[in-house]
This record gives C-alpha cells, sequence and structure tokens, in this order.
C-alpha cells in the first residue's frame, strides 16, 4: 500500500484536492492522506466539509496578521517534521500557495517524489499575481511529476525547458468539485434574500497586489456600475482587515451593494451561478464560472490563464476604473460559448490513474486530456 500525502493550506487547494483525494480513496493499493497546514483554517475546514472529508494531520501555523516570513519559516520546520513522521511514499502539491512551495521544498530535501497538480500556469509578471508567480515556477523545478491542467499550460513547462520528469495534462480538478457540488448539492441552496436570477452582479476583489488604491479604483468603478445599470451587486468581502475595512469605507453605505461575510463554498457557486456577470481578481473564479456559463471581467492586468480570454469567457479589465465600466458593459450581454476550456470533470481520475503508473502500480500510461483552442 503506497502512502500518498496530499499537502494542503487554503480553502482553494481544499477545493481542488478534495477530488484527488476522493478518487485516490478508491483505489485498493493507494492510501491517501490530508495534511492541512492551517495557512487558512475556517475555510480550508468548511471547503473539506463540503465533500466529507477532514485533514488526517494538522500544522495549524495560522495567526493574526502572519507574514511571509513567517509562514516560510513556520512551514519548514512543521512539514520536516511530518514527512519524518509519515513517511510517504509520494507528495502531492497543488497550486501556487506558501504552502505549496514549501510542502514541494521540504520534500524535495527529503528525496520524497514531488507531484504538482495545476503545473504550468504563468502571467510572465513575477509580481502579479505575488507571490504566487514566484512560488509555482519553483515547485515547477522540483517536481518530479507536473499535471498541467491544459496543453497551453503543458506547452508552457516545455518552453521553459525543465530537466526531465513527467508531464500530463489532467484538466482543471476545481471542474471536478463544482460538477460535484452541482450535481448533489447546488440545486437546495438559497441566494440572499435581497437577489434575484440573473439581475446582479457577483464581485469578489482580495488579492494582496490590489490592496490599497487599486482596490479603491474597483469599488469606484463598481458604484458607477450599479448606477448604469440598475444591476445589484453582492460581495463576499475577505475577512483580512486590508480589504475589509476599505470595502466597507467604500461600499458600505451604498444602495445596490450588498457586503456579506464570506459564502461557503456551496453558497458562492450558487450565486455565481445565478449572476449575470462575476468582476473578480481571483484565480479559481476563471475556471469555475465557463461551467455556468457567466462571464468574468477580470480585475487583474495579466492573467495565467489564458485559455478562457482566448475562447471569450473572461476579459482583462486591470483595476483602472474607467476600464472596468467599460469592460463590464461590453460583456452583460456577451454571449459564451457553451463549454469549459478548463477541464471536462474527470482530472481527478486521469491524476489517479497516472500515480498508479509513475509508482509502478500499472503498466498502462492512461491518456492525457486533450482540448483546442482554434
Amino acid at each position: 500500500m503506497k502512502k500518498i500525502l496530499i499537502v494542503i493550506g487554503t480553502r482553494p487547494e481544499a477545493i481542488k484536492m478534495a477530488p484527488v483525494y476522493l478518487e485516490l480513496k478508491e483505489a485498493e493499493d493507494l492510501q491517501p492522506y490530508i495534511l492541512s497546514t492551517g495557512q487558512h483554517i475556517e475555510l480550508l475546514d468548511e471547503a473539506l466539509s463540503t465533500f466529507g472529508l477532514k485533514a488526517d494531520f494538522r500544522l495549524d501555523i495560522m495567526k493574526e496578521a502572519q507574514t511571509l516570513a513567517y509562514l516560510t519559516s513556520a512551514l519548514a520546520e512543521g512539514l520536516g517534521r511530518l514527512y519524518s513522521e509519515i513517511a510517504p511514499d509520494t507528495v502531492l502539491v497543488h497550486g501556487d500557495t506558501t504552502t505549496t512551495l514549501m510542502g514541494a521544498l521540504m520534500a524535495f530535501y527529503m528525496r520524497i517524489p514531488v507531484m504538482h497538480v495545476e503545473a504550468g500556469l504563468r502571467s510572465d509578471n513575477r509580481f502579479e499575481p505575488f507571490p504566487e508567480e514566484i512560488n509555482r515556477r519553483l515547485v515547477d523545478q522540483m517536481a518530479d511529476v507536473l499535471f498541467p491542467p491544459t496543453p497551453m499550460a503543458k506547452a508552457r513547462i516545455y518552453e521553459e525547458k525543465p530537466e526531465v520528469v513527467d508531464i500530463f495534462t489532467t484538466g482543471n480538478t476545481v471542474v471536478d468539485a463544482l460538477m460535484w457540488v452541482k450535481e448533489n448539492k447546488l440545486e437546495a441552496i438559497p441566494l440572499h434574500k435581497e437577489l434575484k436570477p440573473k439581475e446582479y452582479i457577483l464581485l469578489t476583489a482580495h488579492r494582496r497586489e490590489n490592496w490599497g488604491e487599486p482596490l479603491r479604483n474597483i469599488y469606484k468603478a463598481v458604484k458607477h456600475i450599479v448606477r448604469e445599470t440598475g444591476l445589484k451587486v453582492v460581495y463576499p468581502v475577505h475577512p483580512n482587515p486590508r480589504v475589509k475595512n476599505i470595502a466597507y469605507d467604500e461600499l458600505g453605505n451604498v444602495d445596490g451593494v450588498i457586503l456579506t461575510e464570506p459564502m461557503d463554498y456551496m453558497s458562492f457557486l450558487k450565486h455565481m451561478s445565478e449572476a449575470r456577470i462575476v468582476l473578480s481578481d481571483s484565480g479559481g473564479v476563471q475556471e469555475e464560472a465557463p461551467s455556468f456559463g457567466v462571464p468574468v471581467v477580470l480585475l487583474r492586468r495579466v492573467t495565467e490563464r489564458p485559455e478562457g480570454v482566448r475562447t471569450g469567457h473572461i476579459v482583462l479589465a486591470g483595476t483602472d476604473t474607467d476600464t472596468i465600466v467599460e469592460k463590464t458593459l461590453q460583456m452583460l450581454n456577451k454571449k459564451l460559448p457553451a463549454y469549459n476550456p478548463f477541464g471536462d470533470g474527470l482530472a481527478a481520475r486521469r491524476i489517479a490513474d497516472y500515480i498508479r503508473y509513475f509508482l509502478k502500480l500499472s503498466t498502462e500510461k492512461p491518456d492525457e486530456w486533450v482540448i483546442s483552442y482554434e
């Protein structure tokens, strides 16, 4: 029985790795475990519980006003200790967080094979998103197996001429998670009492590079859009004081703008599915909204997910107030292609099959996910 350790620290990681854990659990010759670093705690546990899961091992390193330096040092010490105790046969990390970087680095130090889910994403700007762009580049250099979600992400890996590693395209596991929730739980979730389907905009904005004046510019655009369109805006506000304080200062008393506490995963998907459009600086929202046919105005200057821009599901707006307003009005009535360019819901199965192949538990190499963006 091979031990597979899945290392997660944030809610997006929990959501995207839950389908992988569930698929690995079905294999008779694999024993998956979840290690939660606690980079986020409440949001991560809530996401796992959506899928009936909980962490097998915990670090709980989160503290108020934590810095990247603190996170990095705490993760190094804690992960090194737990890896020695657990002795996994391989470590799976996801995406680009500080947990991902240190999860891969400590495994590399201990010569434990590293597998990187959602490899190959690039914005080509090392400070946007910060520090994620550098994190994922470094992890791709340390990993033994890279699981790019799309052919475009795979092509970026090859452009960088990596050392010989296994590279296998899977589709994005967030589509697996979304489809599971959509089929099992979404219908019963209520909308906010002040909202009607397709008569509101969903807003998310919290990224580190947008703190300060960029956030204020976004909120000014939101006020203009509400006046111009008559649509309501619902905004689950991130709890970080650097976001929350500005949000309530700028939008707290604006008619038509509804500020809420962070939503659980199912509620968030429900509000996304019924929105007219989404304004967001998130990564995962870009991958989720296409499954509902909802356009995304991206509140960033660059994206590591160009697939959605190419297919028209996403438009880049940055944080300039006038540009956000202009792009939003353009996208409000846009007809989108009826497919998700990021995955087909079978990514976790492909990952599990390839892990068995890599660990020589199967002699049959599985087929990669193939999609054309032409």
